[in-house]
């Protein structure tokens, strides 16, 4: 379940990172070209053409998986991230999470969007971003830059630390 969670975290990212999983007693060629000899086995594979794989022996949880992941391709943590262009996007973003922080900026070269995108890979909930202005005051974000954590229930809870520290932007 740990494994299928990450995967589920990483979905609407596939173009860059993609999950499998293989029955090896069943596949028993690929598990011995692999170096596959006990079960489970997680491979963190780079680049199959080139050999480039090893065995994943970090913490066999959602939480360990993804941090691996992210450590290993940093270009992760922004693809994750929603971009809300419009009204109605963010609507429809909003309405299939329970909680979601967002942040409006006025451009992704400001020092507090690089510290949201960080901030974002500590994340116990997701994160979205937006650079426009109407989708902002939909999230009730009165200055940009601007932050708040809205929840389904209809709470806002406006960030009020420093903008440019994602450790603040994480507590």
């Amino acid at each position: 379940p740990e494994f299928v969670n990450a995967a589920k975290y990483f979905e609407n990212v596939r173009e860059m990172i993609g999950f499998f999983k293989v029955d090896a007693t069943k596949e028993k060629k690929l598990a011995k070209k692999y170096g596959v000899d006990g079960f489970p086995t997680i491979l963190y594979v780079e680049n199959i053409t080139a050999g480039k794989y090893m065995p994943y022996d970090g913490p066999r949880t959602t939480k360990g998986i993804k941090e691996f992941l992210k450590q290993r391709n940093p270009n992760l943590a922004l693809a994750n991230l929603k971009n809300l262009k419009t009204k109605d996007e963010f609507a429809k973003y909003l309405s299939f999470k329970d909680s979601v922080f967002i942040g409006a900026f006025t451009s992704k070269d400001t020092d507090e969007f690089k510290a949201f995108v960080k901030a974002a890979t500590y994340e116990e909930i997701p994160y979205a971003y937006t650079l426009n202005e109407d989708v902002a005051k939909e999230a009730s974000i009165d200055t940009i830059p601007g932050m708040n954590i809205l929840i389904s229930t209809g709470e806002i809870n406006k960030f009020q630390g420093s903008m440019t520290n994602e450790n603040a932007i994480d507590a």
